[in-house]
């Protein structure tokens, strides 16, 4: 929550979004969502404050209660004796993951193209 911060992770993830478009390759993204798991009333109000910068910035992000995220996430351990007690989560919908090696390829491509010597032989 520093002043910045999430301009910059908000500008980061739409360079994501188009990477395979400014490769003209597929890095294989994958934006099924993350959720961040939160384990006690300190964490959960932590939790809030950061949901409502996201959100002010424009940012989607959605605070769920345990009783939401016991719905969503139905296989987590949420028993009394868990070691990690879930209390709530937020939740980004745009969140995913790209395939390392087809991101390295994908600027192994036109760096080869202009004579970088990078790709093995």
């Amino acid at each position: 929550m520093m002043p910045g911060n999430t301009m910059f992770y908000e500008r980061s993830m739409k360079l994501w979004e188009n990477l395979s478009q400014d490769l003209n390759f597929n890095v294989m993204i994958s934006q099924r969502g993350q959720y961040n798991l939160y384990h006690s009333p300190g964490q959960m109000d932590a939790a809030r404050r950061r949901g409502n910068v996201m959100r002010a910035h424009g940012i989607d992000a959605e605070l769920f209660d345990r009783a939401e995220v016991q719905h969503r996430l139905p296989y987590l351990d949420y028993s009394q004796t868990a070691r990690f007690p879930i209390h709530g989560a937020i939740y980004q919908s745009r969140a995913g993951t790209a395939r390392p090696d087809a991101v390295a390829s994908g600027y192994a491509r036109p760096a080869d193209s202009r004579g970088c010597a990078c790709l093995p032989s």
